[in-house]
């Protein structure tokens, strides 16, 4: 059987498995580096308010990072976090079926899953924090970050090169009037 590829079934599922969870926590990763970023890009003071050597140290620890939660992110991503960890657990159900009894999985929650990530996804986070810190784009507006990064992309980059699409910056914008919106309302 070995000399001609073949594997027994529980081992092509566990192949199966492992490949759709690193999918998820791909996809669930730089959701989770985006919006982080922007959340908290926004809240920290513009390099233009900061003299030169303070620019460098706005950009916060990585443990405070690895701490910061948004809300909103969790409530947007939940239908499509849920409904993945459940495809994946029904995965661990049918390979537990068939593994033997000491390589069985135990399974994922949504809430592990992000607790995972989020101490992951902190060095990403704060990497992006600092190359804005380094293009003036921290603490600013959304309404700055569009204009300075429109203005990057004119000036010889890529389109999204900078780190947000037109359809990026709708977004938050809508996000934005409406969420005034609704906690005024």
């Amino acid at each position: 059987m070995q000399r001609n590829g073949a594997v027994p079934p529980w081992v092509q599922l566990q192949n199966e498995l492992e490949d759709a969870l690193d999918a998820f926590r791909r996809v669930m990763r730089e959701s989770w580096v985006k919006s982080a970023t922007r959340g908290i890009s926004s809240r920290l003071p513009s390099p233009s308010s900061l003299s030169s050597n303070e620019v460098g140290s706005s950009v916060p620890s990585l443990e405070s990072i690895q701490a910061y939660r948004d809300q909103e992110w969790e409530k947007r991503e939940a239908a499509y976090h849920n409904a993945a960890i459940k495809e994946i657990n029904s995965l661990v159900r049918k390979y537990n079926g068939m593994a033997p009894y000491a390589v069985r999985r135990a399974v994922y929650t949504v809430e592990g899953e992000r607790e995972r990530m989020y101490g992951e996804a902190a060095r990403d986070v704060w990497e992006n924090l600092k190359q804005r810190g380094k293009e003036g784009l921290l603490g600013a507006s959304t309404w700055e970050r569009g204009y300075k990064e429109s203005e990057a992309v004119r000036g010889g980059g890529l389109a999204g090169e900078a780190g947000w699409s037109i359809g990026e910056l709708l977004r938050e914008l809508v996000d934005r009037i409406f969420g005034r919106i609704s906690k005024k309302g």
